[in-house]
C-alpha cells in the first residue's frame, strides 16, 4: 500500500510519517528528494541557475534555498517556474524509491502538483492552525514568523488539500494524532 501524506509547511507531516514508519512503512521524504535532485552539478540545479540566475548558487555550488525561497514565495509566476523545473525530477525519484517496496508513505507538500498522488492508494491531508504552523516553521528553520507566514501564504489552501485527499489528520497539539491514525484502519 502506498499512502501520500500532504499538507502545507509546518502542519506536522513528519509526525504522521513517523507513526507509519513505526507500523512498518517505508518513508519517502519529498523534501529530502528535492535536495537530492538539486545537488551541485545536477541537471535540475543547472536549469534553476539558467532560469533564475547564478546569484542563487552558493560559492560551494549548492542552491541558495533561502534566497531563492524569498523570491519564489513572493512571486506566483516564479514559484510556478521553479515547480515546473523540479517536480518532474522529484516524481521520477519517488518512482525509483517505490520499486520493490510493499508499504510506503510519501511525505510531499506538493503531492498533487507533482502528480505523485497517482502512485498512491490513499492520500492524507495533515492540518494545523496557521499560528501553530508559523511557530513550528520559525523554530525548525530558524527564521522569523513573518517569513514563515510568507511561505504559508505561497502554498495551497486547506480547502485545496481537503478536496483532494480521502482523509484528514488534525495535528494541532491537542488532538491525538496516533488515535486519529489508528481510526483510519490503514495498518
Amino acid at each position: 500500500m502506498v499512502i501520500g501524506i500532504t499538507g502545507g509547511s509546518g502542519v506536522g507531516k513528519t509526525t504522521v510519517c513517523e507513526w507509519f514508519f513505526k507500523h512498518g512503512f517505508k518513508v519517502i521524504d519529498g523534501d529530502k528528494i528535492s535536495r537530492e535532485v538539486t545537488l551541485p552539478g545536477s541537471p535540475v540545479l543547472n536549469l534553476i541557475s539558467k532560469t533564475f540566475g547564478k546569484e542563487y548558487i552558493l560559492p560551494n555550488g549548492e542552491l541558495d534555498r533561502r534566497s531563492l525561497g524569498k523570491r519564489v514565495f513572493s512571486s506566483p509566476d516564479d514559484l510556478k517556474k521553479l515547480n515546473e523545473i523540479i517536480h518532474p525530477a522529484i516524481t521520477e525519484k519517488v518512482k525509483d524509491e517505490l520499486c520493490n517496496t510493499k508499504n510506503a508513505v510519501i511525505d510531499a507538500a506538493a503531492l498533487h502538483e507533482c502528480d505523485v498522488y497517482k502512485l498512491c492508494d490513499y492520500s492524507i491531508f495533515v492540518s494545523a492552525p496557521l499560528s501553530v504552523r508559523a511557530k513550528r516553521i520559525a523554530k525548525r528553520d530558524n527564521i522569523s514568523e513573518e517569513y514563515a507566514y510568507l511561505r504559508i501564504n505561497a502554498q495551497k489552501s486547506d480547502h485545496y488539500y481537503r478536496e483532494k485527499c480521502k482523509f484528514e489528520i488534525i495535528n494541532d497539539g491537542q488532538k491525538s494524532t496516533d488515535e486519529q491514525l489508528e481510526a483510519l484502519g490503514l495498518c
